[in-house]
């Protein structure tokens, strides 16, 4: 719900109901190997849960490197789709209670060709670097998931797919660690559950690994993927391959609360009537709540948006408005729930209308369908601010269903006519939808 000052704001209860692809049985690997590969050519991979702490420096030093087989076998996406990859990547997946590792060592014929050329978290050139990136399918559903992905320095970026389509305003914590020695380089992911989403108490999830060797053009991924998705490519959850042997916790605490506090005070003895050390100040605070690891609700009261980044200053030549992305916290988690057809002008369905701010790495290709909630106007009304009062959202994954409800409050103070406007939305996947190639 928003409710504004003159004007009346929408108030948005959107509901996705998807019904979602079971997984197929997959044959697990022996003890003896990590990876095997199914009908399909997907790649089935065992995962262990640690026994001994983890020194997490990215140098693959512990024993369980040693005694716990390595996955292998990566093939080319470009440019020989479907050749074996030119250099040896190994790769390693552990768990315990708290979060899930990821190791690899990623062996070069030239290592003084590697290209590094990027720090920044989520910048779109991290692509171009030689780079490794995971993406965890976490329902097991073959349509959304959370990726993770690092270069040679320990660069980041991360971000979210939901229905295939990739979103890089997904911010999630975790840490990543690289090392080198002498015929390549190591990379250790460490991520929390509770930074994710997923089925409480799975022993399955689904994941893809893809390597960028920068100076040969190659990409090569653990499950193929077809060269047409592009960059895109680790977004196609439905050619994921399939993690066995995990054990996802079934209940964590996840309550995030950010509070914030402000005060100012002012001398004007020219102002009517005049001011000396006249005090103001305000307060706030922002809840997310994970009731289950399914369903997420959120909270947001006075809400301060003044962390946000500035948006990136352009120079708009047509008839079209810009529609700059979501930026702001409160707005972004389950984002996609509220997208249709893949549309979102790059606020989290990773479509890009004609006048669309580009945001790197999460590709995506022009999609000029109707954006029905665009979240930016929250906020704002005839480009002037309008103070949010207060918000609340729930979202809701499940292997049968995803639903999402938005409600917010803008109110311009002092003013108090309102209005309000109810939205409702149903989605549902064809449950034999195809999932191959």
């Amino acid at each position: 719900m928003v409710i504004t000052g003159r004007a009346i704001a929408p108030l948005a209860l959107i509901m996705v109901l998807s019904g979602l692809v079971p997984a197929a049985a997959q044959e697990a690997p022996g003890p003896a190997e990590a990876v095997t590969r199914n009908a399909q050519g997907h790649a089935v991979l065992r995962t262990t849960r640690l026994t001994s702490p983890m020194t997490f420096d990215g140098r693959l030093d512990e024993p369980f490197y040693q005694t716990v087989p390595a996955a292998s076998g990566f093939i080319q996406q470009e440019p020989a789709e479907g050749s074996p990859a030119s250099d040896k990547t190994e790769f390693w997946v552990f768990f315990d209670d708290q979060n899930i590792y990821v190791g690899a060592r990623l062996w070069e014929t030239h290592p003084d060709r590697r290209v590094t050329s990027d720090m920044r978290r989520d910048a779109s050139n991290m692509y171009n670097n030689d780079h490794l990136a995971v993406l965890f399918d976490t329902f097991d559903d073959r349509r959304n998931g959370f990726g993770f992905s690092s270069n040679a320095q320990g660069g980041m970026f991360d971000w979210q797919v939901t229905n295939e389509q990739p979103s890089n305003n997904w911010n999630g914590l975790w840490g990543v660690r690289t090392a080198n020695f002498d015929q390549g380089w190591t990379v250790e992911f460490v991520t929390p559950f509770r930074s994710m989403r997923f089925r409480e108490g799975s022993h399955e999830w689904g994941i893809n690994v893809r390597r960028m060797v920068r100076w040969r053009n190659e990409l090569t991924f653990l499950s193929q993927v077809p060269v047409s998705w592009g960059r895109r490519g680790l977004s196609k959850v439905s050619s994921v391959g399939t993690l066995v042997g995990l054990e996802s916790p079934s209940k964590l605490r996840n309550l995030d609360v950010k509070p914030y506090a402000l005060g100012s005070t002012t001398t004007n003895h020219r102002a009517t009537p005049p001011l000396s050390n006249h005090g103001a100040g305000e307060f706030g605070v922002d809840a997310k709540w994970g009731i289950t690891q399914s369903i997420v609700t959120d909270f947001t009261y006075n809400t301060d948006f003044a962390q946000v980044e500035d948006d990136e200053a352009q120079v708009n030549l047509t008839r079209f408005s810009v529609l700059f992305p979501e930026k702001r916290d409160f707005f972004l988690e389950g984002q996609d729930v509220f997208n249709f057809a893949g549309a979102g002008a790059n606020q989290g369905g990773g479509g890009q209308g004609p006048t669309a701010i580009p945001m790197g790495g999460g590709g995506g290709g022009s999609n000029v369908t109707p954006i029905v909630f665009f979240s930016r106007r929250i906020g704002l009304q005839n480009g002037q601010v309008i103070p949010i009062l207060g918000g609340a959202r729930q979202s809701r994954h499940s292997q049968a269903q995803s639903r999402g409800h938005d409600r917010d409050a803008a109110r311009s103070r002092g003013r108090g006519r309102r209005r309000r406007v109810f939205v409702w939305r149903r989605q549902h996947d064809q449950p034999d939808r195809t999932t191959g190639d």
